[in-house]
């Protein structure tokens, strides 16, 4: 120890601070490897949120395009015999996948009904999506049931391997709904 200061006193001024900087720079990277290594093994904290953790439900208010990684289902409706999806997104993302449901958001079940080899249309540039659920040719597949109740769900993949999960209701009337079978609306 004693040689090593005598060495370092025997340096020009230029020099000290030079290894004085080195130094640091060596403390800071031993101390931020070990605290890296540490948190490795620990596993990541209660309160801290992983990549992998999946969220559901709709998007919370006041989103903004850039804040974080987001999913939002801006439209589910019957037009005629299909029903069109549309939505948008936030964050870095690298896929959308949408699927019809027969039921309410408590009871879903897959719709056999629908051709499963439309995917969901992305526009880039204007961060939205849209999906249309169209009847499968040449399939005896599930009919549509009048009367019944659907809902869309979306799935936004994101970078880091997030995963956003959206439901929304689909509005209006599936095809051959008359006014006997149609259910009682609900006002709230």
């Amino acid at each position: 120890m004693h040689r090593a200061l005598d060495w370092f006193s025997a340096l020009p001024v230029w020099r000290k601070v030079l290894a004085a900087l080195f130094g640091a720079l060596l403390v800071f990277s031993c101390v931020n490897l070990l605290v890296t290594a540490g948190e490795g093994l620990l596993g990541p904290s209660e309160n801290e949120d992983t990549t992998s953790q999946v969220q559901m439900g709709e998007a919370p208010a006041g989103t903004t395009p850039g804040a974080s990684a987001d999913l939002t289902i801006t439209r589910a409706r019957w037009g005629g015999k299909k029903v069109v999806t549309k939505g948008r997104w936030s964050g870095e993302i690298s896929s959308v996948h949408c699927d019809l449901f027969e039921g309410g958001t408590e009871e879903l079940q897959v719709s056999e009904w629908w051709d499963r080899s439309a995917a969901a249309d992305m526009d880039w540039p204007e961060r939205t999506f849209r999906q249309v659920f169209r009847k499968a040719k040449g399939r005896n597949g599930a009919p549509i049931a009048p009367q019944g109740r659907y809902t869309v769900g979306c799935s936004g993949h994101f970078s880091g391997g997030s995963v956003r999960l959206r439901t929304a209701r689909v509005e209006g009337a599936p095809p051959g709904r008359t006014s006997e079978n149609t259910p009682p609306s609900h006002s709230g």
